[in-house]
C-alpha cells in the first residue's frame, strides 16, 4: 500500500530516454525510486493532491489547448554545480513556453516554488550523488546521446517521497488532435 499523495507535478514524460538513464536514475536520483519516470518538469510543486478537482484539471487543459506536440533532442549532459547531472533538451524554448503558460494559469504555483529566476528545462539523471558517481554517470550517458524524443502530452503526477508512491493522475494531450484529459489510477 502506498501512502496518500502529498505533492503533485506537471511534467513531460520522456520514455525515449529511459533505456539510457533508468539505471543511473535508480541509483543516483531519489525520485526514480519513488516511481517518478524520466521527465522534464514544467510545474513543481503544483496544486496539493487533495485540491485537484475538475476546475483545476480544466484550467490545465485550457492552458495547454493551443500548444502542439513537438520534437526535441537530448544531446548534451550538463550540471547544476556539483548537485545535479541532467540532460538538456534542444530546443528548450517549447518547455519554457509550456511552463510559462501553466504558471500564468496558476500564478500561486510558480515553477520550483519561485526558488529560481530562470527556467532551465532539464531531465535529471543524478541528484546530490557522490562526485565520482556523477562523473561516471555523465560519461556513460554522453555515449548514448543524442536521444530524439517527441512531446505529445503533459502528465499530472501525484505522490510522496516513498518507494513507488508516485502515480499518473491525469494526462493532457498537446494539440488539436490529441486534446483531452484522461484520469489514471
Amino acid at each position: 500500500m502506498h501512502p496518500d499523495p502529498v505533492e503533485s507535478a506537471l511534467v513531460v514524460r520522456v520514455p525515449e530516454a529511459e533505456v539510457l538513464v533508468a539505471s543511473w536514475r535508480r541509483s543516483l536520483d531519489p525520485s526514480a525510486a519513488w516511481g517518478v519516470p524520466a521527465h522534464i518538469t514544467l510545474l513543481y510543486p503544483f496544486v496539493a493532491p487533495a485540491s485537484l478537482d475538475t476546475e483545476v484539471l480544466s484550467r490545465v487543459e485550457a492552458a495547454l489547448s493551443s500548444f502542439d506536440p513537438f520534437r526535441f533532442t537530448l544531446a548534451a549532459a550538463r550540471t547544476f554545480g556539483d548537485d545535479v547531472l541532467y540532460l538538456e533538451p534542444h530546443p528548450a524554448d517549447p518547455f519554457r513556453r509550456l511552463t510559462e503558460l501553466l504558471a500564468d494559469a496558476f500564478p500561486s504555483e510558480p515553477p520550483y516554488g519561485g526558488a529560481f529566476e530562470e527556467i532551465v528545462p532539464h531531465l535529471t539523471v543524478a541528484y546530490q550523488a557522490p562526485p565520482a558517481e556523477m562523473r561516471l554517470a555523465r560519461s556513460a550517458v554522453e555515449q548514448g546521446l543524442p536521444v530524439v524524443c517527441m512531446a505529445t502530452e503533459v502528465a499530472l503526477l501525484t505522490g510522496s517521497p516513498a518507494p513507488g508512491a508516485w502515480r499518473v493522475a491525469a494526462t493532457f494531450g498537446l494539440g488539436r488532435r490529441a486534446r483531452g484529459t484522461s484520469a489514471r489510477g
